[in-house]
């Protein structure tokens, strides 16, 4: 026979009660559940708890270590309390609204009875392994994110269909994980909790819809009822699990969109900022503030699905769409605003920190993160917190590197490369007079220490050139920048790259990129597959044959002189991703071809490293390139097609959200080389 139990008297007893018998109150027994209004006492600040109960945040234990008892029982305890914390929680939502639809409070009370149940599933497993709920410090986060809710559509949103949804795809990954582990009744017990909990969010679901103002989506009905302190990615676990979603009566058209906020979680981080998206803003190296919100979502290409991207703003959906096409996972993906989304990285730490490049600005926005403890998270701890400048941020400068050059014993490098450094010009002199005698040994390029992509250099071909507007540029980049250089004009045919990354003392493999650049010497983009099929015959004959004194082709021999540049860089402590510049060009005496070898050096993400990223998303056989568009000009971008190896067939690829760019917008533009004309 079933016992009577008023609601009201039902959740005081969860929410009030201070041992686990009442927190399990008619648990085990058959219950009747009755509905009329009894006296609601004051609420709690915080649900009762155990005298010396452990409150403090605690991430769950490494998924590595399920094999340690500990670990597993640290696990189970972390996941009776999310238990408890619901239950609690809706305990006070019936409490806060006896007013509500007596069927809504019903069912709400029938989720009570499961969350009981897995609580005491859980607990018991506990015990089982030596512990008592309790051992181990406890969050409050849920019943922080829902104390403060004004009606009862707070509550559906902000438990059923974020925090409950997430688990859908937590309990059912974790499940799988158990059983692979050979613990078969943990992946069991797991698995039922993620069965009861499809029916959780199916009945939040069914009383969004119902009181939810449905001339909106239900997507943008959820989005406007979050608060500012909750985002949608936390309705999203480790592995998004779209079925048991369409099994609580989720639209497809919420699934798709919130599919795009999925992210794997559970190894220690990088974070990734491209632009000017860290907290408190700043100026990034290697870019102008005008371009550096066009670059952060480049980052996407280099992240893992488990790391961490920060953007200034979010990017619409059809990009993130695309770019989930294109990669198949996305990292999780927050905003400089999200104050919530910040603590929580701020507060773990992290595996690395990439920037698109170094500069004082930005190791001081960095200060708040911890770098995880290894050889490279000692390197980012030193270069974030020292006082000083390390001796790599000089080698940002143009000048720097040039003096580097002109320091060295170049002698045994072959006739067919070039490795002069330019003429450094600091400190005060006749601008005009020095340009002018510059001019009579024939033209030249100025180029100014930090520009980049060729926009910081101008060219200099007749006494007309050398107007005022040319004195103001060069005599306020000397007063900003400390120097200008001066280089020789050279009939160049065409520009390369050799981008490459410094980790732990040692250079990852170096790859040979090939510019698009304009008639002025402009970057203008990168050939990405196959690299050099703009390139000549007549030209690549040079650069890969063996056919010369040094019996090494050009570009064997420009990776040998790249090579010594690493070596500096290794000697100067840089740890990261860099680039070598040098270009082809025909010696204007004798119309020879030669190699410029060290054009430029950047200590930074490049757009080389970029197009070698986008190299692997390309089916073979298509013929792919990088454009740069300017922001204002981006042409009608062409349907992109997929092979069945999920590889760019054909079609164009934005590589930044087009409502957010402000200069420059990349594209990856791929053509089906069977369809070329």
């Amino acid at each position: 026979m079933k016992s009577s139990l008023n609601l009201t008297e039902y959740a005081a007893s969860i929410l009030h009660g201070t041992t686990y018998e009442e927190k399990l109150i008619g648990y085990g027994e058959p219950i009747e559940f009755s509905d009329s209004l009894s006296a609601v006492s004051q609420l709690p600040s915080t649900p009762g708890r155990p005298q010396g109960f452990q409150v403090g945040q605690k991430s769950p234990p490494s998924l590595r270590s399920l094999e340690n008892a500990i670990s597993r029982a640290e696990l189970l305890h972390f996941f009776a309390n999310h238990e408890l914390l619901a239950l609690e929680t809706m305990a006070l939502a019936l409490l806060k609204f006896p007013d509500a639809p007596t069927e809504f409070r019903l069912g709400l009370a029938n989720t009570m009875r499961e969350e009981q149940e897995h609580f005491a599933l859980y607990t018991k497993e506990l015990n089982q392994l030596g512990y008592e709920f309790g051992d181990f410090h406890s969050n409050m986060y849920f019943w922080e994110m829902l104390q403060d809710i004004e009606r009862p559509m707070d509550y559906v949103v902000r438990l059923s269909m974020t925090f409950e949804q997430a688990n859908l795809d937590y309990a059912l990954f974790y499940s799988k994980l158990f059983r692979k582990a050979g613990h078969e009744g943990l992946g069991n017990l797991l698995y039922q909790v993620y069965e009861d909990e499809i029916g959780h969010v199916r009945h939040g679901v069914e009383w969004f819809n119902r009181w939810r103002d449905s001339s909106v989506s239900d997507w943008e009905a959820y989005l406007g009822a979050l608060p500012t302190n909750m985002k949608p990615e936390q309705a999203v676990g480790n592995e998004f699990n779209s079925c048991g979603r369409s099994a609580t009566g989720l639209s497809d058209d919420f699934i798709s969109k919130l599919s795009l906020r999925s992210r794997k979680v559970g190894k220690t981080p990088v974070v990734w900022s491209f632009g000017g998206a860290l907290p408190e803003g700043g100026h990034e190296a290697g870019c102008s503030s005008g371009v550096k919100q066009d670059l952060e979502y480049l980052a996407l290409l280099f992240a893992h699905p488990g790391d961490v991207v920060a953007v200034s703003e979010e990017g619409d959906e059809a990009f993130l769409k695309q770019q989930k096409e294109l990669l198949r996972d996305l990292p999780q993906i927050i905003t400089r605003d999200d104050k919530t989304a910040w603590e929580r990285v701020v507060a773990r730490k992290v595996a690395g920190l990439e920037v698109w490049g170094w500069d004082e600005p930005t190791r001081s926005r960095l200060r708040m993160l911890k770098p995880a403890e290894s050889k490279r998270g000692e390197w980012l701890s030193n270069v974030i917190q020292s006082k000083g400048s390390p001796e790599f941020f000089t080698y940002d400068s143009k000048a720097t590197f040039a003096s580097w050059i002109g320091t060295q014993d170049w002698s045994e490098v072959g006739e067919v490369l070039n490795v002069v450094s330019s003429e450094i010009v600091s400190g005060s002199c006749d601008l005009r007079n020095m340009l002018q005698e510059k001019l009579l040994r024939g033209r030249f390029v100025l180029k100014s220490p930090h520009g980049f992509s060729g926009l910081g250099n101008r060219r200099v071909f007749y006494e007309r050139d050398i107007d005022e507007r040319l004195l103001r540029w060069g005599s306020k980049v000397i007063a900003e920048q400390g120097a200008i250089l001066i280089e020789p004009y050279r009939n160049i045919v065409d520009e390369f790259s050799l981008v490459g990354v410094v980790r732990g003392g040692r250079c990852e493999e170096l790859s040979l990129t090939h510019f698009l650049t304009d008639e002025r010497g402009v970057y203008r983009g990168t050939y990405v597959s196959p690299p050099f099929h703009a390139v000549s015959e007549n030209e690549r004959r040079f650069l890969f044959s063996n056919d010369n004194e040094a019996n090494m082709s050009p570009i064997d021999q420009w990776r040998e002189v790249v090579y010594r540049v690493v070596d500096r860089l290794i000697e100067i402590d840089y740890d990261g991703p860099f680039g070598v510049d040098g270009y082809l060009y025909r010696d204007l005496e004798n119309g020879l071809l030669k190699l410029h070898a060290l054009s430029e050096l950047n200590l930074r993400w490049t757009f080389g490293h970029v197009a070698t990223k986008l190299k692997g998303h390309v089916a073979k056989g298509s013929i792919a390139k990088l454009v740069i568009h300017p922001a204002r000009f981006v042409p009608e971008c062409t349907p992109v097609v997929y092979d069945e190896q999920r590889k760019v067939l054909k079609g164009d690829v934005l590589l930044a959200p087009k409502s957010l760019t402000k200069r420059i917008v990349p594209v990856l533009e791929v053509q089906d080389a069977g369809n070329l004309p």
